[in-house]
């Protein structure tokens, strides 16, 4: 073979195994992250339990695996995997991740011990791995302190949107306030350790790379928004897209935002649900937008359905 033949064919050979590993570098194990569930029945749980499946998300994103907000329905129990299981593969998840906030630890004396307990299920098989805990000991004041004196709480994630500019309105869709709160530095931390048994666990569960390769960087771009329950729009509703209160521009039900190209994470709480529809009284859900598709009608429809679960689609 001529030598000059002889390295095009090294180079190409060589340039296919660069390419191959880079993208084989770039699949990672598609996790869901369930909404925290409370079986505490503490006051302070809800908020805690918001808050902390975003941290978990988040913590996740600069992991070995690929972490998407899910959103089961206002029905959603942590015990009925046959339906979280239906519902994993409707959005196409390898994994999901279930978690839980148990029972504080209370002695009389002392700091109170936050845990909640969390396991990896393989949809495709139904593989669970072992239950994992993540706890953290906090000054029991921080905790049974009157949300209206210093602020632990508020009543719901409708008042966050309607008390703008009030220092409790940014604790349940903006974390980066909760967190320099100690139940919010508690939650971080808890969320720094789920997150860490998760990747390690995530390929023991399950050899599947389902998640989409990283999109490149490009934009920002605007896009619009809408929420729907079937057939019926939405036109009363609050969100928060990436961070920014995007509310204010709604009209007739339509929303604009601007962003650039990666993950988009939606924060939602919805006001005219159909009579009995058990919607979650907070949506968090994540998407990939990609600015360079031209071809592609930037629309992103959150759609709800009729046991109030939601996926977000574009359009």
């Amino acid at each position: 073979m001529p030598t000059r033949v002889l390295c095009a064919l090294v180079c190409f050979l060589a340039f296919c195994g660069v390419a191959a590993a880079q993208q084989g570098a770039s699949q990672k194990i598609w996790v869901g992250v369930l909404p925290v569930a409370d079986a505490s029945g503490e006051a302070q749980s809800e908020l805690f339990g918001q808050n902390l499946t975003g941290m978990i998300f988040r913590e996740l994103q600069s992991s070995p695996v690929e972490p998407m907000l899910l959103n089961p329905g206002g029905l959603y129990n942590p015990l009925s995997t046959e339906w979280i299981v239906e519902y994993g593969h409707r959005i196409g998840v390898d994994l999901v991740v279930i978690s839980t906030i148990l029972p504080s630890d209370k002695p009389k004396k002392g700091d109170w011990t936050l845990k909640v307990q969390s396991q990896l299920m393989d949809l495709t098989s139904g593989k669970m791995s072992a239950l994992f805990l993540g706890s953290v000991q906090i000054d029991r004041r921080h905790v049974i302190a009157d949300p209206r004196n210093g602020g632990v709480g508020i009543d719901s994630p409708a008042d966050y949107l309607h008390q703008a500019g009030t220092p409790s309105s940014q604790m349940i869709l903006d974390d980066r306030p909760y967190e320099k709160q100690p139940l919010g530095k508690a939650a971080k931390t808890i969320a720094e350790s789920l997150s860490t048994q998760i990747a390690s666990m995530a390929p023991t569960i399950s050899s599947l790379q389902s998640a989409p390769a990283p999109i490149a960087k490009s934009g920002p771009c605007e896009s619009g928004f809408g929420v729907s329950y079937g057939k019926k729009i939405s036109t009363a509703y609050d969100f928060i897209v990436n961070g920014r209160n995007e509310s204010l521009g709604m009209i007739d039900g339509r929303a604009k935002f601007s962003t650039s190209s990666g993950t988009v994470v939606v924060r939602v709480v919805v006001h005219d649900a159909p009579y009995r529809l058990p919607v979650q009284r907070l949506y968090q859900a994540s998407t990939y937008l990609d600015c360079g598709l031209a071809s592609r009608s930037q629309m992103l429809s959150m759609e709800i359905g009729a046991t109030g679960e939601a996926q977000l689609v574009w359009k």
